[in-house]
């Protein structure tokens, strides 16, 4: 293979996965430094309102080492965001952010604040963070180590990354495996992730 040639990636790229009613494990334990950021595709229909969590990992819903992102999106010919919590540490907020529908669109959320298709729609000052012994789920929440509210069908996860700092710890991208299984694929530990139980489904690219 010349130089400056693209290797062939050790997976299969493919539109989007979702999940089934499971999490992804990332293995990552959230300190006051971690960044989570993903994009998902969401339909331009609704027929339902979908309520679940998207990131998160805590003790209890209170505690100081929360790190929880809960989008609740209503039903209609149009999307109404009933509520988007960010947990973070002693900080909680609500913002009301409205989905481009057929389209994908970019969530990142630090102890500074979220933002929303690039835009900041929530600035946290004066946070603070106990580190907890819990690792960070993506589709759904760690509830000291049971499974909480997870991801539903609804939204096409493309890809998600998280770092500590200016440090990458996870790079995933929609994905699927050697045996054609929906998954993530990481381009940091170069390793296939799978959701703790079930399957994810997903849509391959044209």
């Amino acid at each position: 293979m010349g130089a400056g040639t693209p290797s062939v990636p050790p997976y299969t790229p493919v539109k989007w996965v979702k999940g089934t009613g499971s999490a992804i494990d990332t293995g990552i334990k959230p300190t006051i430094n971690t960044e989570v950021y993903f994009e998902l595709f969401i339909p331009s229909r609704n027929s339902g309102t979908y309520q679940s969590f998207e990131f998160g990992a805590r003790v209890s819903a209170t505690s100081a080492g929360r790190i929880a992102l809960y989008y609740d999106t209503a039903a209609g010919t149009t999307f109404i965001p009933r509520e988007w919590t960010y947990r973070f540490g002693n900080k909680q907020t609500d913002t009301q952010t409205t989905p481009n529908g057929g389209a994908v669109n970019t969530y990142r959320f630090n102890k500074d604040g979220s933002w929303f298709n690039g835009n900041l729609v929530q600035a946290l000052t004066g946070t603070t963070f106990i580190q907890e012994n819990l690792n960070l789920y993506l589709m759904g929440v760690n509830n000291n180590g049971a499974l909480g509210s997870p991801s539903d069908t609804f939204y096409g996860w493309v890809s998600a990354y998280i770092k500590d700092g200016d440090v990458l710890l996870r790079d995933f991208k929609a994905a699927k495996d050697n045996d054609g299984k929906y998954c993530f694929y990481d381009l940091v530990s170069k390793q296939f992730f799978y959701p703790i139980s079930g399957n994810l489904t997903g849509e391959d690219l044209p």
